[in-house]
């Protein structure tokens, strides 16, 4: 599903485009290093200097 039509609890659509492009970045990142299934959402976190429970707030799941 493309990044633009996961829901968001978020109003503010730039800031919604911003964080989310964050994340992607941070979960490339991650991914490529140690995979899907050994990468956390703390170390996304983390990485995409966004707080653990913020994050839920822009993705809804791994």
């Amino acid at each position: 599903m493309p990044l633009h039509k996961i829901p968001t609890k978020i109003k503010n659509d730039s800031l919604v485009r911003k964080r989310r492009q964050q994340i992607f970045e941070a979960v490339i990142k991650l991914f490529s290093q140690k995979g899907y299934h050994m990468t956390t959402l703390r170390e996304i976190s983390r990485e995409s200097g966004i707080t653990l429970g913020n994050l839920y707030d822009y993705i809804n799941t791994k």
